[in-house]
């Protein structure tokens, strides 16, 4: 199945041979592990399967499956740089979990994530003001052993 992407920077741009604001189609799972790619790089096989679930199902909570046109900018999406195309793992995840995405009550989530909370993962509640049972408060000690300062929003997956 293929999705639309708005191509917003210059450097998607330039490799893809298009104009910005131009809306491509790619394939649903090449989008998913290039954005894998683009989020984390080339990481451990679990990590990047985590990833492209949250991945998939962030794309699917924007519309992609109804034919809306995601961006690729990491400030109003998720990242995609389609020169990270053919990261090995990425692409292993993004095959291995396919059709995975996220649910609450039979209901796609917002998979918000971010690069570092900090050791203490926000509540979509205290952060946006919407109340998602899914995105609580809660310490995160993994984030926290690995002296991250707080990166991004604080909500969700770090």
């Amino acid at each position: 199945m293929k999705i639309q992407v708005c191509i917003t920077t210059t450097e998607n741009a330039s490799f893809l041979n298009c104009d910005l604001h131009n809306i491509i189609e790619v394939e649903f799972e090449e989008y998913v592990a290039t954005v894998v790619a683009s989020e984390i790089g080339n990481a451990p096989i679990e990590a990047c399967k985590a990833m492209a679930i949250a991945a998939r199902t962030f794309a699917v909570s924007r519309g992609v499956l109804e034919g809306k046109a995601i961006s690729d900018s990491a400030s109003t999406a998720q990242a995609y740089r389609a020169v990270r195309r053919n990261y090995t793992n990425c692409n292993k995840a993004a095959e291995e979990t396919a059709g995975l995405v996220l649910t609450y009550n039979d209901e796609t989530i917002s998979a918000v994530y971010c690069d570092s909370n900090g050791g203490h993962m926000v509540s979509s509640k205290e952060k946006w003001g919407g109340d998602r049972p899914y995105l609580i408060s809660k310490d995160d000690p993994w984030t926290k052993l690995s002296g991250k300062s707080k990166n991004g929003h604080g909500v969700g997956l770090s």
